[in-house]
């Protein structure tokens, strides 16, 4: 039994959505392809100009993304099973670019403020991303490929940078910017 759910919610100006076969593209623009079964993808969009580009490939995977504010980005791509992204972004410009493949990986992202952003990408099982950022200019760059890995990242100010690279498995990284302008570069591998 094929199972897909997806629910498109605007609120705005210059909206306008279609559907086709399991492909949905609007402006205030949302696009979504889901491929197999079991899949759920929730996107709320509140202001305008935001943008939501979303791929699924593999059961069980899920989308949980709000937008609030202007001009907001966001683009994921699932491969695998059972994965999660959860996005919450409010403000304007903000940008995040995501990518998961495997079995069981998580990104949770939230962006509070302007012109911040964050790309991630996770291969392999059971790994996680978490961030916050809350203020402006603030980017994250995290890489993770291997099993068990997790990265928790906060941002709180402007001007931070987190360059996060973890390669292997069981690696854990936490890092904390409270203020303006700190950078952090981190790899690890085995």
């Amino acid at each position: 039994m094929n199972k897909k759910l997806s629910m498109i919610k605007q609120f705005g100006s210059a909206l306008l959505l279609a559907s086709v076969c399991g492909f949905a593209a609007a402006t205030d623009i949302d696009t979504l392809t889901e491929l197999p079964y079991g899949q759920s993808a929730d996107i709320d969009q509140y202001g305008d100009l935001n943008n939501a580009f979303i791929s699924q490939t593999g059961p069980s995977n899920h989308f949980d993304l709000k937008q609030t504010g202007i001009d907001n980005y966001f683009s994921g791509d699932q491969n695998g099973v059972d994965n999660l992204m959860a996005i919450s972004q409010s403000g304007s410009s903000n940008r995040i670019t995501a990518s998961q493949s495997g079995m069981l990986n998580v990104l949770l992202a939230t962006q509070n403020g302007n012109n911040n952003t964050v790309s991630s990408i996770q291969e392999g099982n059971e790994n996680i991303i978490a961030i916050s950022q809350a203020g402006n200019n603030n980017n994250a760059d995290i890489e993770q490929y291997g099993d068990n890995n997790s990265a928790l990242i906060v941002q709180h100010g402007h001007l931070n940078t987190a360059e996060i690279s973890q390669v292997g498995n069981q690696h854990s990284v936490v890092v904390t910017q409270i203020g303006d302008s700190h950078s952090v570069n981190l790899v690890q591998s085995n």
